[in-house]
């Protein structure tokens, strides 16, 4: 799938103004880790990645989550467009993310995020939403105006304190 950055970038830049925001830098111990796929009751994940990082943007505004297996954190994964935490809250911060495939059948996806900090308690929720469509209706803006029109294929949440 190709990302839409011009929606990333554009959130992203729609916090560069706001200078009072909630820092969510740092390392985060995962209390709960819960999903479903597709959407319905979130149960608890197996095998939960036992910690979180959020660390700034260096080239933008906003944060980027890592999972991590270390505390550490010399072991992290994340997706720089699907991990992005762009835009501030009175809490937090949110993302979003429209992206179409380039394959037949298109495929749309709209994936919206967020992250609040109440003191050292950290609850990032995630959901994903997908939809085959025609070709002719085969693009990130049309994936944005669907949104959660679309049905619900993945939801995550977790649950952290901050080291």
């Amino acid at each position: 799938m190709r990302r839409s950055c011009e929606l990333v970038v554009a959130l992203w830049c729609a916090g560069c103004a706001q200078s009072d925001y909630v820092d969510l830098t740092g390392v985060y111990r995962v209390d709960a880790e819960l999903s479903s796929e597709p959407c319905g009751i979130d149960q608890p994940v197996a095998q939960p990645w036992p910690y979180l990082k959020f660390q700034e943007s260096t080239t933008l505004s906003g944060f980027w989550l890592l999972r991590c297996s270390d505390r550490a954190t010399m072991n992290c994964g994340g997706d720089m467009f699907l991990d992005a935490f762009p835009q501030p809250t009175d809490a937090g911060w949110i993302g979003e993310l429209s992206d179409a495939s380039n394959t037949t059948p298109c495929v749309l996806l709209y994936s919206v995020r967020s992250a609040r900090l109440d003191g050292d308690h950290l609850t990032v929720g995630i959901e994903d939403h997908s939809e085959e469509v025609p070709d002719a209706d085969c693009s990130p803006r049309e994936a944005e105006l669907r949104s959660t029109l679309m049905p619900c294929t993945k939801h995550e949440r977790f649950g952290a304190t901050r080291l």
